[in-house]
């Protein structure tokens, strides 16, 4: 894995997607700097012009363990659970 450079779009996406609910009522700036990154390029992953990178990821989910399942499910080929009706 030291060659992966970003994450599949959908994992990247649903990522993206649980950092920004998990960001809560922070600023992007607060919520860059402790995903280690600028604030213009969480702002570009938070509304998917861009990808997390992998060692984002890693930053991240040292710092929010709730990112782990969305990644081991994408490792171990498991479809996403599709929200209750």
């Amino acid at each position: 894995m030291s060659a992966m450079n970003h994450l599949p779009k959908g994992v990247a996406a649903e990522i993206a997607a649980k950092l920004a609910e998990l960001q809560g009522i922070s600023s992007d700036a607060d919520m860059a700097e402790r995903l280690g990154i600028t604030r213009p390029h969480w702002s570009f992953i938070k509304t998917g012009r861009r990808r997390i990178s992998y060692r984002a990821m890693k930053r991240a989910a040292a710092i929010f363990p709730e990112l782990y399942p969305i990644v081991m499910r994408d490792l171990i080929g498991e479809p996403k659970p599709e929200a209750a009706a």
